[in-house]
């Protein structure tokens, strides 16, 4: 029996079960992926790095560390590779046991799974929806006191908000003066680094989570890395699985993060293609929610039926009704490459004018 605790998007074979077709015939909305797919360098990198699978992977993943450190220009020794950001954030809470934990709602499941599994009490700041989900940094900062621990989705996932470098700095500096760590998780923001505090800011309150698989397309291989506090480190390390990224991982990440051609584009293309795909999207549904990053929140009172719709064309979108404080009215939407975007629009068209 499937747990409903891993009800997320991507679910290629469950969704392609669903719809009667094959999972590479499937139109996959519901995961927030890179439509560039993975650089070309990284493609290279992995099929070169096949002779190396004979041998272990460096227990650390010391080269991705380094990579990242010059890419990010941080002190490799503050930073922490993973099996993907979800395993960073659960070693985090782990590590930290907070007795408190603030969270927003709506938010990342995962948060709530990983703080309850270590005993953690849940402290909710309850976003307003006549205020599109936003994060209010004044009512974050005054939800801390008394807890041990906050976490913070900027964006936010699943409703695309951000908040400014400027409004996250005001956040982690309270954060420290109140004496709660911040857990700062950036894992869409390298397609909006400009909202980003890495790099930027880093004190003994303040840990960065991010992601690599999103933007550079390579979720089947877990990518991750932490930012933590210089005096955590030793804590983190002895709680830490040697050899969770594996050596493809490594020379896949490494490859990619050198492209920068590849980031640029990337962004170039969200940055076309959200506000195109969004403009077109709000004559079809009641409401799309602004957004920072590379995926929308839709809000129609028939989103059940728009998805069954579209699944039966082989289109998924990710049904957002299992998140806290949103409801079965909303779906969320990854902005993919402009032909996806007129296939998804002319399939929801059509179920618009049929009556669904």
């Amino acid at each position: 029996m499937k747990s409903a605790s891993f009800a997320h998007g991507g679910n290629l074979n469950m969704l392609a079960a669903a719809a009667g077709v094959e999972p590479q015939a499937m139109l996959d909305f519901s995961a927030s992926i890179n439509p560039l797919g993975m650089p070309a360098a990284a493609r290279e990198a992995i099929i070169a790095g096949i002779a190396q699978l004979g041998h272990y992977p460096d227990p650390l993943a010391e080269e991705l560390v380094a990579a990242l450190a010059e890419s990010h220009r941080i002190n490799p020794e503050l930073l922490l590779a993973g099996n993907g950001s979800t395993e960073l954030l659960y070693l985090a809470l782990r590590v930290l046991k907070p007795g408190k934990v603030l969270l927003t709602a709506p938010g990342f499941s995962e948060y709530e799974r990983a703080a309850r599994l270590v005993g953690g009490k849940i402290k909710w700041l309850r976003l307003k929806r006549q205020d599109d989900f936003r994060i209010d940094p004044a009512a974050f900062t005054a939800a801390m006191a008394g807890c041990d621990l906050a976490l913070l989705c900027n964006p936010n996932n699943p409703t695309g908000q951000a908040l400014s470098r400027e409004e996250t700095s005001v956040i982690a500096t309270a954060a420290k003066a109140c004496r709660c760590r911040l857990l700062l998780d950036e894992a869409f923001a390298d397609f909006c680094p400009e909202i980003s505090l890495l790099g930027h800011l880093h004190h003994s309150h303040l840990l960065i989570l991010r992601s690599l698989t999103k933007f550079y397309a390579l979720p089947g291989l877990r990518l991750g890395f932490l930012l933590l506090p210089r005096q955590l480190r030793s804590r983190f390390l002895a709680h830490k699985e040697p050899w969770s990224v594996n050596t493809l991982a490594i020379r896949a990440a490494v490859a990619a993060l050198a492209d920068r051609r590849f980031a640029e584009q990337s962004r170039e293309l969200i940055a076309g293609e959200r506000p195109w795909l969004a403009a077109r999207l709000s004559r079809l549904v009641a409401k799309v929610y602004p957004a920072a990053a590379n995926y929308l929140l839709l809000e129609s009172e028939h989103a059940r039926e728009l998805r069954a719709g579209l699944l039966g064309q082989g289109i998924a979108l990710r049904d957002c009704g299992n998140f806290r404080g949103l409801g079965p009215h909303f779906l969320r939407v990854a902005v993919r490459g402009r032909a996806e975007n007129q296939r998804l629009l002319a399939a929801m068209a059509a179920l618009r004018s049929s009556g669904t």
